[in-house]
């Protein structure tokens, strides 16, 4: 909305500030003030800024329709930003968002026992307007809580051989929000939270494209799923990213901190390479060496990705087989 200028009139301050704050009480969604002795609490409305990331004014607001009441305030403000970021995301859903970032997140650290339908890796890739918004801790956590979604999600394999699934836009937007530490879901939906920070950041914010990773029902075993980003300012979130899906087995007792280790370790290879194969056998031709997994050298070691797993088989009688990958890049 553009605001009209007019000409510089001299008024009492007096005046001048009781219409402002006027304005600033209707507009936040209640007439009148507080009444009379009404303090709003000062730390309070610290924690909700700390919390939701809302203007001063908002969280105030928010106490005062409350009465002080911390968590009525919380659901009030949560309320608001749905509403206010749908009014935002319906006036920018026309403008371009050829700008973003890819999240990887993985939910596995070396699981066991866990059904076919239960993903262990999410991959996405998020839109905005601006680099500038690319590069926000806000937008960034979203990629990376929307990528949690993804693994969360039950998904059936769309083959008994798939270790990767694609996420329609309805399954995924539709699904719970991750919380802010990736490990659960909220009650918001990933639509939710993401029509929330449009509201917060003022662009259009559009999923691309989503992927989960999940065992295939033909084989038997125990699953990791690997995770690796480039060029971003957190571990989930960058330019590129890419999941890695094996299964091993490990003896009675043995340690899975190396096969977690492992498994992002290859990961990163398929970010900085973008193999197009996992195994010779898999290429099936007279294919160029550096386009299979098993064949690039690996990082921070002396051998090739199959040379570590070959190792990792003699040194530890561990065994792992990578089943796929997928990469995207923003």
């Amino acid at each position: 909305m553009f605001m009209h200028t007019h000409p510089f009139r001299t008024v009492q301050r007096g005046h001048f500030l009781r219409q402002a704050i006027t304005r600033a009480f209707s507009a936040s969604g209640y007439v009148g003030q507080p009444a009379d002795g009404f303090k709003v609490n000062v730390k309070l409305v610290a924690r909700l800024r700390k919390e939701l990331q809302v203007p001063m004014a908002k969280a105030k607001d928010a106490l005062v329709q409350c009465e002080n009441d911390y968590d009525k305030a919380y659901v009030w403000l949560q309320d608001d930003m749905v509403k206010s970021g749908a009014q935002s995301a319906a006036k920018l859903a026309d403008r371009a968002a050829g700008c973003g970032l890819v999240s990887a997140v993985s939910l596995s650290s070396a699981s066991k026992g866990l059904a076919a339908s239960h993903a262990l890796g999410g991959l996405i890739e998020l839109s905005c307007e601006t680099d500038f918004v690319a590069r926000n801790q806000l937008f960034q956590g979203l990629a990376a809580r929307i990528a949690a979604s993804a693994a969360h999600i039950n998904v059936p394999p769309t083959d008994n051989h798939s270790t990767f699934a694609s996420l329609t836009a309805r399954q995924l937007l539709g699904a719970p929000l991750a919380t802010e530490d990736l490990t659960t879901l909220t009650d918001m939906t990933v639509q939710d939270g993401i029509v929330e920070v449009i509201g917060k950041l003022k662009e259009n914010i559009v999923l691309r494209r989503a992927v989960a990773a999940l065992p295939p029902t033909t084989v038997d075993g125990n699953w990791v799923v690997g995770a690796g980003t480039h060029g971003g300012d957190s571990p989930t979130t960058g330019k590129i990213g890419a999941l890695l899906a094996a299964s091993y087995q490990v003896p009675n007792g043995g340690s899975t901190d190396q096969i977690t280790q492992l498994v992002n370790k290859i990961a990163r290879m398929v970010v900085g390479f973008n193999p197009q194969y996992v195994t010779p056998q898999q290429a099936n031709g007279d294919v160029d060496p550096s386009t299979v997994l098993y064949n690039l050298p690996l990082l921070g070691s002396q051998g090739t990705v199959g040379d570590a797993l070959q190792d990792l088989k003699e040194q530890h009688a561990v065994t792992m087989v990578v089943h796929g990958f997928q990469r995207f890049s923003a």
